[in-house]
């Protein structure tokens, strides 16, 4: 039975609800999937959930009578006008600005969970006001949230790729009616590396532009691109985190025992981790777009089982409320 409704935003080739699909098991079904590229809609995300809606491609379109209801609404946000790769003009931008039509998505459709997606520099852009806007309009909306900067090097891959992920949830709701908690779908398996995650941090992508493939920035091991996974990472610095907000930045562990060497990768592979090899043999411009904007589905996984710890959490804390 499938009691677990996901809602894609920005859907791209899938990567966030793949993962949340491992995550959350055979009880997941993702309903709608909002995509503007016709590429990805129709040569991706068509064939891989043919059941899903698409029949809104612009998220301008999207409310509560074109979309599904739904427990789980996910969105990667535009990130063109937050990255240090474009002109930084943050929610004054025209894409980034969509945020706002996501925020209007969640208050109309008011999903139990909503999971958000962006570059680790929307913590610190124009001095942290890109953040606490998008924490502003979660809290009027009746969400908790809080956020991680996690790479794809945190979940054993052979690359960084940092991004921030937001988890939220809807604050004024005593227990969540549908569990998160099911039977897990198989995942393809790469090493997990062991450390501690903390949301978000001053300079982010600045970081990750320093990195020339040693190894380490700053003394904090990060994975080599082309030669090898670093035995384990490090803490991260604190965010740059408006202040009182009902939000926290939080922290968890990646543990597995299980350490892997990667071999070396060929500077002209065109195959990412957790893409498939068919879709790698596409050399055609929106094919790279597509997945070069892709979130890592195994780092997608692991927000879903932080979803799962969260609402066990929240659920101990109003069973002890009832005692």
């Amino acid at each position: 039975m499938n009691d677990i409704r996901i809602g894609s935003l920005f859907s791209g080739i899938g990567g966030l609800e793949l993962g949340l699909h491992w995550a959350l098991g055979d009880r997941a079904e993702t309903v709608f999937q909002v995509e503007r590229e016709q590429w990805p809609r129709e040569q991706v995300l068509a064939k891989h959930w043919p059941n899903a809606d698409r029949s809104v491609t612009d998220v301008r379109d999207g409310n509560s009578a074109t979309l599904a209801p739904v427990d789980v609404l996910t969105g990667g946000f535009p990130c063109q006008d937050i990255s240090v790769a474009g002109k930084q003009e943050g929610f004054d931008g025209k894409k980034s600005a969509l945020w706002f039509e996501m925020a209007r998505i969640i208050r109309e459709l008011r999903p139990s969970w909503v999971v958000l997606e962006n570059v680790p520099a929307i913590t610190s852009i124009h001095g942290g006001s890109v953040h606490g806007r998008v924490l502003k309009d979660l809290a009027e909306a009746g969400y908790d949230a809080e956020w991680h900067r996690i790479g794809a090097n945190d979940v054993g891959l052979p690359h960084r790729r940092w991004r921030w992920f937001c988890i939220c949830w809807l604050a004024d709701t005593d227990s969540h009616s549908t569990s998160l908690r099911g039977e897990r779908a198989p995942v393809p398996q790469a090493s997990l590396g062991r450390g501690t995650l903390r949301g978000g941090c001053d300079g982010d992508a600045q970081r990750q532009e320093s990195v020339r493939g040693t190894g380490q920035v700053e003394g904090v091991p990060v994975a080599d691109t082309l030669r090898v996974r670093p035995q384990g990472q490090g803490e991260q610095d604190e965010p740059s985190s408006p202040a009182e907000t009902p939000h926290r930045e939080a922290s968890f562990t990646f543990d597995d025992s299980k350490r892997k060497i990667w071999n070396a990768f060929a500077r002209e592979s065109w195959v990412a981790n957790g893409i498939s090899t068919q879709l790698g043999r596409h050399h055609n411009r929106e094919a790279l777009k597509a997945y070069g904007n892709a979130v890592v589905p195994m780092v997608a996984y692991h927000v879903g089982l932080r979803m799962i710890a969260i609402e066990e959490q929240l659920n101990n804390e109003q069973t002890l409320k009832e005692v």
